[in-house]
């Protein structure tokens, strides 16, 4: 082996000391200096029998804030999110909006969620695929 060879082995070696070294010691180091200690206070502490839920009276619990029909189910409804299709009626009064892919390439749906305020008029509507269904589900409402 020549001079240069041994030299570009040595340090070879010395990087590969200094990777393993970093993580078995310095990474743990560095992680347990930035954790902080939590200390809970014991007075004054609520108990479950003691806490009230937040939200009493008329409030959805889509959007949390209170309405006249906040004890309804709400209505989810598959709208196009091209650009062609727009302004679709009665989008902007959704409570909330989800963007959901409709094929594997880049073609998205937007799934209107409809609770507090339900427009007269909801279009233009476009077909849903099976896994949107466990979505619409999962707040309780009525797929369209």
């Amino acid at each position: 082996m020549s001079k240069k060879q041994k030299i570009m082995v040595a340090a070879l070696v010395l990087v590969i000391a200094g990777v393993i070294v970093y993580f078995t010691t310095v990474r743990d180091i560095l992680r347990k200096s930035r954790v902080e200690q939590v200390v809970t206070e014991e007075e004054g502490a609520v108990t479950d029998a003691e806490a009230e839920p937040l939200n009493q009276g008329n409030i959805s619990p889509i959007t949390g804030i209170a309405c006249e029909n906040w004890n309804r189910r709400p209505i989810a409804v598959m709208q196009p999110s091209d650009v062609q299709a727009r302004p679709a009626a009665g989008f902007s009064e959704a409570d909330m909006v989800f963007e959901l892919p409709a094929y594997t390439s880049s073609v998205t749906r937007l799934l209107g969620v409809y609770g507090c305020n339900i427009p007269e008029e909801i279009g233009a509507l476009r077909s849903s695929r099976h896994d949107h269904i466990a979505l619409a589900a999962s707040i309780d409402g009525f797929f369209i």
